[in-house]
């Protein structure tokens, strides 16, 4: 499990990539690869209980790539300026960077 969230980043670092699964109608449109990874890495963590460690996206206050979870708050803090991002705005941050 660790090696596949190590590799996740650089997977997401490739462009215009998409994921068209059988279980979607065949006319649907793929599935941005950004999203279908985190969807994927959500399960797999909530499958061994895991809750996420640090998360490579930047603080949306600051710009630095100091976001830790805080199980206490729930949320990601930055550790360079102390700022909160939630786990939802934190995809979403991780969405934006990539360009999906």
């Amino acid at each position: 499990m660790a090696w596949l969230v190590e590799q996740l980043v650089a997977v997401l670092a490739v462009e215009d990539l998409g994921v068209v699964s059988a279980l979607r109608p065949a006319d649907a449109e793929p599935v941005q690869l950004v999203e279908w990874s985190l969807g994927w890495e959500e399960r797999l963590r909530a499958a061994v209980g895991e809750e996420p460690e640090e998360s490579h996206a930047r603080c949306s206050a600051c710009g630095e790539r100091s976001l830790r979870w805080d199980a206490g708050l729930g949320a990601f803090v930055c550790s360079t300026c102390g700022g909160h991002v939630s786990e939802v705005a934190e995809r979403g941050l991780v969405v934006d960077e990539v360009g999906a």
